[in-house]
């Protein structure tokens, strides 16, 4: 290059280019003619997603005798996979050489790729040479049910999905080869191949769960790894199946007896009853989906020996023995879930305990039991049928049953 040149080179690096040598090595790009341009380094590597690649990507530009081109305008370009260049254009150094980083997108199912490009003095668009580079998950960020949740089946059997969790990174990718066992809870039976790890869809699978207890089982599933969200993941199944009592949560006032029972809603309702401290109004609901017990509104006037009934989603208490004086009454009650609230209705014509009750096309009926004998002072068993309409609020006499009991 002459005097004039290396001047020109030094003020465009003043400009923010690159310095240019003065050497004889190097040609400007006004007298390349055909230009050809090497990947140098940089293609072909691999890295975790969303992150910078280790090498640069360096490429360099020769004319057709082979001489380096300096001061050619190149673009790096992403043209899949949605990463980032750090730079994105650079000019070739007195080496014919050029570079930038290459951040890469966040899918690995993307192919990754970069062109590198330019435009020609003559207005020519051309593609000198195209990188890629594998994009690789990242760490385990999340873990989830994949399969086998909610089964049910004998207990001392395996169910017939085997559970299978899939773990993935931050951004989705399935992560493979990560550990992950699968650990039964308390009487919740056993596994084989409890300790996989995952594959290349990020799934791992427990060898088999074999149910222990009936009722309800767990599995946890725990993932390998720190801040993972999700974890640890629980299956659940339920032992059915089998002619077997299971222990199921107990009531939370304790022991009673001569206590009644109903069903709304799915609850299932205990109502009043007797235990050590007398006569009890106590109302729990207990749901079988959860083996939980909720504490309700007590009755009006507590009670034992008495039954209940459903009609409309509203429970009534009728009969039974309490009250201010101990004695067998003729007291209805009725109770509203939507407020936990009782009321009183009309009562029964004849007052009695221990007897039955049955619901028959939205109707109430009051079935037998014991009355207190006005002579003997005894209680006396009774045929007795009173029939009740909620919608009216009135009582009708039946016939009564051939048999008092």
């Amino acid at each position: 290059m002459g005097r004039q040149s290396c001047l020109k080179a030094i003020a465009l690096s003043f400009a923010g280019m690159l310095l240019v040598g003065c050497g004889s090595d190097a040609t400007a790009p006004s007298e390349v003619g055909t230009i050809s341009l090497l990947v140098v380094s940089g293609g072909g590597q691999s890295g975790v997603v969303g992150t910078e690649l280790p090498q640069p990507l360096v490429i360099k530009a020769t004319n057709s005798k082979g001489r380096a081109i300096a001061d050619l305008t190149v673009n790096f370009r992403v043209t899949s996979g949605g990463g980032s260049m750090f730079a994105g254009v650079a000019s070739t150094d007195n080496k014919g050489m050029a570079a930038d980083y290459w951040t890469l997108g966040t899918s690995v199912a993307q192919q990754q790729s970069v062109e590198v490009r330019a435009v020609l003095s003559s207005g020519q668009k051309q593609v000198f040479a195209t990188f890629t580079a594998v994009a690789l998950p990242g760490m385990a960020a999340h873990v989830t049910i994949q399969a086998g949740n909610g089964q049910s089946t004998s207990p001392g059997t395996a169910v017939s999905v085997a559970p299978a969790v899939q773990v993935t990174d931050q951004y989705g990718n399935s992560v493979p080869n990560n550990a992950v066992t699968f650990i039964p809870g308390a009487g919740s039976g056993s596994v084989t191949g409890g300790a996989p790890t995952t594959d290349a869809l990020g799934i791992a699978s427990v060898g088999s769960w074999i149910l222990g207890s009936p009722g309800i089982n767990t599995l946890i599933a725990t993932a390998a790894g720190s801040g993972i969200s999700g974890n640890p993941v629980t299956f659940t199944a339920t032992g059915v199946g089998q002619d077997l009592w299971v222990h199921k949560a107990d009531m939370p006032s304790g022991g009673r007896g001569d206590l009644a029972a109903s069903v709304m809603n799915s609850l299932v309702y205990a109502v009043g009853g007797f235990a050590a401290s007398g006569y009890l109004g106590t109302v729990e609901a207990y749901d079988p989906t959860i083996d939980a017990w909720t504490i309700k509104s007590p009755m009006l006037t507590p009670r034992a020996y008495l039954a209940t009934g459903v009609v409309n989603d509203r429970l009534y208490a009728l009969g039974g023995q309490g009250g201010p004086f101990n004695g067998v009454m003729d007291t209805v009650e009725v109770y509203d879930p939507l407020t936990d609230s009782w009321t009183r209705v009309l009562h029964m014509p004849t007052e009695r305990a221990e007897l039955a009750v049955g619901v028959v096309n939205g109707v109430l009926y009051a079935v037998g039991g014991r009355r207190t004998d006005p002579h003997t002072h005894s209680l006396t068993a009774l045929g007795t049928v009173e029939a009740y309409d909620p919608v009216t609020g009135l009582w009708t006499t039946k016939a009564p049953m051939p048999t008092p009991r």
